[in-house]
């Protein structure tokens, strides 16, 4: 496979299988609608699938995350903290508005339209994530306004990490929190409910990844006095209209 510059691109057996699976069913479209013969095995259903070989999750240690959160560029926290104690999917994430975020009842909620599963999720805002977002209460619109696409947004945010020596990797942080969560609580189907996994993923994926030790300080990860001070200048300055203004080559800095 060729990136978007040309060069070739390793793909995972997964990837590889879903552009298969996509490709299959457009060509069932076309015979269902007449575009093709019936009854015809096509091209397409001839290719074979390939080996899906599941790699471990890797998660971000609570010493990284504190990092990200304390000395990255203060408009990235709010999505990276909600990501990071809340598990929400990338894709739900850069449609979210802080709308979606009630800081009176404490809750977030994803409504159906947003969720991957098309499930509204219900979500407690815990201690110390209210810590990261408190700054930001009363804001309209999207959250992640400077991208257009969820790709975008964790082209920016990988680059930035790379800068202060930490791979983001593309579902680092829900892995982060999936784990960290099962650590806490030992409750599968609990965490399945509040990040929209089945508990069979959960059980497979990540169990005894991490220990109840490092969930304790994952979830005590509290901005710093000076990071308080840029969260609140960083909300004052937030756009009241924000139009997306980046895309995945552009700088998030």
């Amino acid at each position: 496979m060729l990136s978007q510059h040309g060069q070739k691109k390793e793909i995972s057996g997964r990837t590889r299988n879903n552009y298969r699976n996509a490709v299959v069913e457009l060509f069932n479209y076309a015979q269902t609608h007449d575009y093709l013969p019936k009854g015809i095995p096509t091209a397409a259903q001839a290719t074979k699938t390939v080996e899906e070989i599941t790699r471990e999750n890797e998660v971000f240690s609570p010493e990284d995350m504190a990092r990200l959160l304390n000395e990255s560029p203060a408009r990235l926290v709010p999505s990276r903290a909600i990501k990071a104690f809340r598990g929400v999917r990338t894709e739900e994430m850069a449609i979210m508005t802080w709308e979606n975020v009630s800081f009176k009842k404490g809750y977030i909620i994803l409504r159906k339209e947003i969720t991957k599963k098309k499930k509204r999720r219900i979500i407690r805002i815990w201690k110390n994530l209210r810590m990261w977002l408190d700054s930001f209460a009363g804001l309209a619109g999207k959250i992640c306004w400077q991208w257009n696409t969820p790709q975008a947004m964790f082209q920016a945010w990988d680059r930035v990490a790379r800068k202060m020596g930490i791979r983001a990797g593309a579902n680092r942080f829900r892995n982060s929190y999936t784990s960290y969560r099962v650590a806490q609580i030992g409750d599968t189907d609990k965490v399945s409910r509040e990040t929209g996994n089945s508990p069979e993923v959960i059980e497979e994926d990540y169990l005894e990844l991490v220990t109840e030790e490092d969930a304790e300080k994952w979830f005590k990860i509290r901005p710093s006095a000076k990071r308080f001070a840029e969260l609140r200048a960083c909300a004052e300055q937030w756009p009241e209209n924000p139009i997306a203004l980046l895309d995945g080559d552009d700088e998030a800095e």
